[in-house]
């Protein structure tokens, strides 16, 4: 099948040291809308490199394209293991649609080879199967290179996952890191039966202590709705940072998670940061939480958030902290500050009194009514702070309707 490139020229076959000497000859148009045309376009895009650089763009155009082929497979015959600099590009969201449908495999197999510098932006990817995976992505130190500094842009994703993307590692895992998510967007009707991103934990391989090496994600300028599941979950600890958007959930029916961090490393409590900022969240039912922690140490903050499009009171727990005894000083926990934020609902802590970490509250709000009424702060009826154990520490100071106040030493 002819592939023509963005002039309607044909592909022209380079050697793997000669670069494209034309600007036409560096595009890859895929020519039709089944897997034997992309197949076609990814192996002569593969087979155009000059050592581990890409020299050759992978471009969709318009259309609906029906898919059961890993856009990118497996491939141990591949040589260089590593692929740097390729992107691969659509026409813009629901302008070039792909509807995937391969549950035992990954549309895109990011093993070998591996991706470092990879670009992919302008797709809408629909699943109409609960176990379809979107990226698997695998990092080891055996020479085989890494999957780092991925910019994914210009995507959203339709109906139900088992995962959109999985970095995974075993022993030996090391970087897969610098991922940057931008103008990302999931829809109402997205479940995620294990997650929407899921940092390290053992996916296809056993679980290791060296996946904290997994570092490093931004998300900017986002809207992550879903009609039930986790977002994101880190089972290695992990830094994320998240900058701008509006993330809500479309029914308060079913269970729904936004950050997940059921635990962190035994051996390294320092990669453990989360930072939210200026994100605008909606969460709706008893089963809804912004964030459910059990980091050992480290930093949560969350700056300029909003949850006030759908004011529970004090009904749901939406914020949720747990520790557990650790160095022998007692609970340890991250330390978790919430600043210039608009919260609702109710702040719970589970497990022993904290002696390192604690929660602070500056300049906040706690809706509590439509006249601003007091919201009390650790005590009394409906307090902003609960814990069902040994207390956390906290400290609330200059919130709009709670009282200073601060059990800090």
């Amino acid at each position: 099948m002819g592939l023509g490139a963005a002039t309607g020229l044909g592909a022209v076959a380079l050697s793997p040291a000669q670069p494209a000497a034309a600007a036409e000859t560096w595009e890859v148009v895929v020519n039709g809308f089944t897997d034997a045309a992309v197949q076609a376009a990814v192996s002569t895009v593969l087979s155009s490199t000059n050592g581990n650089a890409a020299q050759r763009k992978l471009i969709f155009p318009p259309g609906v394209y029906n898919l059961t082929q890993p856009l990118l497979r497996q491939l141990d015959t591949y040589t260089p293991t590593q692929l740097e600099g390729l992107t691969i590009e659509g026409a813009g969201i629901s302008s070039t649609r792909i509807n995937w449908n391969n549950s035992t495999a990954p549309f895109i197999w990011a093993n070998r080879p591996r991706l470092r510098y990879f670009t992919l932006k302008g797709f809408s990817f629909h699943s109409g199967n609960a176990n379809n995976e979107w990226a698997y992505i695998f990092g080891d130190q055996n020479g085989w290179g890494m999957n780092q500094a991925w910019k994914v842009s210009d995507v959203e994703w339709r109906g139900p996952w088992l995962r959109v993307f999985g970095i995974d590692g075993d022993a030996d895992a090391n970087l897969n890191s610098e991922f940057v998510l931008e103008r990302i967007f999931t829809q109402t009707d997205c479940e995620f039966g294990d997650a929407f991103f899921r940092c390290g934990g053992g996916i296809r391989v056993p679980d290791a202590n060296q996946q904290n090496q997994f570092l490093n994600y931004w998300v900017k300028d986002s809207c992550l709705t879903l009609r039930s599941g986790t977002v994101f979950k880190f089972l290695r600890g992990g830094s994320l940072r998240v900058q701008n958007g509006s993330w809500s959930a479309h029914t308060a029916a079913n269970r729904i998670t936004w950050f997940h961090f059921p635990t962190s490393n035994s051996n390294n409590y320092a990669v453990n940061h989360l930072s939210v900022r200026d994100v605008r969240f909606e969460p709706k039912g008893p089963d809804h939480k912004i964030i459910d922690c059990a980091w050992v140490g480290g930093f949560v903050s969350f700056d300029n958030c909003s949850e006030g499009a759908n004011q529970n009171l004090n009904r749901h727990n939406y914020h949720r902290y747990a520790s557990i005894n650790q160095w022998g000083f007692g609970g340890v926990m991250p330390s978790v500050r919430y600043v210039n934020c608009n919260l609702s609902g109710y702040h719970q802590y589970d497990g022993p009194a904290v002696a390192r970490g604690g929660i602070t509250y500056e300049s906040s709000f706690f809706w509590r009514g439509a006249n601003a009424e007091m919201a009390n702060a650790v005590a009394g009826a409906e307090p902003a702070l609960r814990w069902s154990s040994g207390a956390p520490r906290y400290r609330f100071t200059d919130c709009f309707n709670i009282n200073n106040i601060s059990n800090f030493p």
